[in-house]
């Protein structure tokens, strides 16, 4: 860090000092095994949140990306991996974006797929996360080794374009999306935006029904972007706790 025209070293306990509230990442993380298939997630307490800092990569059954059966996604839960066309699960789980990225869900599928003790965050609890982290930017510039922003503190340190400290410790990765085709335009699904930005659904619901919240990461822009979208793009999952 530069403070006046001087290279300052900022060790842990110099931290403690400045900044009475901060709390090392290790003290916060934690694992979680999913009872339904032994998958073992790390999670990691911001604020008063846990969230699991890793994508969710529940995965019971597999389309490609221009499966056509729901197209609008209102009346069938689907799972993705980036990169793969197929239906076989055990096929699906060798691929290394699933290893490294977990499963792109549609939204019926996101609603219903975090495990026991988990479930889908809210756009409000988004912004309780948000607000947390816009609280602590000041008190963290110092920690923070790159450009500040909400976004800097949340992307894990590898496997961006522009990594970034992660201090925060949620390790959010650059999963990319599904977006589905449209027969009727003669345009098929497919995958995007790997290793660029981070897509998370959220629970919130709009406009009767037909419509969801979501929540986006990206390097290169400052703060936590969103908007809404149809049920059928996959969309990653970070799960948080009940």
């Amino acid at each position: 860090m530069k403070l006046k025209g001087f290279n300052v070293i900022i060790t842990l306990p110099v931290l403690f000092l400045l900044f009475p509230g901060y709390v090392a990442t290790a003290e916060r993380e934690s694992t979680f095994t999913d009872p339904r298939d032994g998958h073992v997630y790390k999670t990691i307490k911001i604020g008063d949140q846990t969230w699991m800092s890793e994508n969710l990569a529940y995965l019971p059954s597999v389309v490609g990306p221009d499966d056509q059966t729901d197209i609008d996604g209102e009346t069938k839960p689907a799972f993705y991996v980036y990169g793969y066309d197929g239906t076989n699960v055990s096929e699906a789980k060798e691929m290394l974006t699933y290893e490294t990225y977990g499963v792109l869900y549609s939204f019926l599928a996101a609603k219903t797929a975090c495990p026991p003790g988990w479930h889908l965050p809210s756009e409000q609890e988004w912004k309780v996360l948000e607000n947390f982290l816009e609280i602590a930017t000041d008190q963290s510039k110092f920690v923070v080794l790159n450009k500040a922003g909400a976004e800097h503190k949340l992307i894990k340190s590898t496997g961006w374009k522009q990594p970034a400290a992660n201090v925060a410790g949620f390790s959010a990765l650059p999963g990319g999306f599904r977006t589905s085709g449209n027969p009727r335009a003669g345009t098929k699904g497919y995958f995007a935006y790997l290793n660029d930005e981070a897509f998370f659904w959220t629970s919130t619901v709009y406009k009767d029904s037909k419509l969801a919240g979501w929540k986006g990461i990206s390097a290169s822009s400052s703060g936590i972007f969103g908007s809404v979208q149809r049920f059928s793009k996959g969309y990653s999952v970070r799960c948080i706790k009940d």
